[in-house]
């Protein structure tokens, strides 16, 4: 993943985050269900997907932690 790519989603917002983990887990599901029906053009986009999805997912947890450490 490109830097530009992880300082978007370092300045992405806890909605715009939840928003794009549910738009890729879609899009994930699709294609794995098209890849039995058809052949991929690209082999490793589904891994390439979660792999996003899992770094938005640590970003929104250390988010959510540094609130719940400011509060206290």
């Amino acid at each position: 993943m490109k830097q530009k790519d992880k300082q978007q989603i370092a300045s992405m917002s806890k909605t715009d985050l939840t928003v794009q983990i549910r738009d890729l887990k879609k899009q994930i599901t699709a294609l794995e269900l098209d890849k039995y029906t058809k052949p991929m053009k690209n082999v490793r986009a589904i891994t390439a997907l979660r792999l996003k999805v899992a770094m938005m997912k640590t970003r929104l947890n250390d988010a959510s932690v540094a609130t719940v450490a400011k509060e206290k």
